[in-house]
């Protein structure tokens, strides 16, 4: 067998604290529809994958119409999840912003070039030496929560999670403690057992003289 992570998605929400209402709330329910509706219909319209329609989703230059609606969408679907959780404060100042997810050098090495080299290499499909042409990288945008805004929410599931733990210990402590006293099923056998031996101790079978059990057990 591999020994390689392994993502499994009903594993990873076990322990997430979802909003205790999230089950019944229409808001949830009405935007999370409005959403995948209009999702299901750009893709389909401009016959995009998932992952196709979201890179256009954080281009910071895409300001197509059906991208635009999706992004809006988006941040209300932000605003009632945060107010499911009572979080309107952070509610009413949830904006996403174009972000770079992690700061990327610029590669100003001419292709086939090793690092600390001002020749490159002659290798096929490469640049040929001193053509200086360096290589074109994509900038990991990204439509997101500002990092301040999004370490206080992580911070606040954090702290919820960590109170239902607690409510659940209380819980689980009392039900164990409604159990205590009651004798477990393996010693009920235990105690029936033995007084089916002493009842043939006493009681030999007809015609027959007693088994004559050894009273060392």
């Amino acid at each position: 067998m591999k020994d390689d992570l392994r993502y499994t998605a009903t594993d990873c929400f076990d322990t997430f604290a979802f909003p205790e209402s999230f089950r019944t709330s229409d808001a949830l329910e009405q935007i999370g529809r409005s959403y995948y509706d209009s999702r299901s219909e750009l893709m389909e319209q401009l016959s995009l994958g998932v992952t196709s329609a979201y890179n256009r989703f954080h281009d910071p230059h895409e300001q197509s119409e059906g991208i635009l609606e999706l992004r809006r969408l988006h941040g209300l679907m932000d605003g009632a999840v945060l107010r499911a959780y009572g979080w309107d404060d952070l509610a009413e100042s949830a904006r996403c912003e174009f972000l770079l997810d992690y700061e990327e050098e610029e590669d100003d090495q001419p292709l086939g070039a090793s690092p600390g080299s001002s020749r490159a290499t002659s290798q096929p499909g490469l640049a040929p030496s001193g053509s200086g042409r360096g290589r074109s990288k994509k900038k990991p945008w990204r439509l997101r929560w500002p990092d301040e805004f999004r370490d206080e929410v992580l911070a606040r599931l954090l702290e919820l999670n960590e109170q239902r733990h607690k409510q659940e210990l209380l819980t689980g402590g009392a039900k164990s403690s409604s159990k205590k006293g009651k004798p477990q099923k393996h010693e009920d056998t235990q105690e029936i057992t033995k007084m089916k031996a002493a009842k043939m101790k006493a009681k030999p079978l007809d015609g027959q003289q007693g088994l004559g059990f050894s009273n060392d057990e």
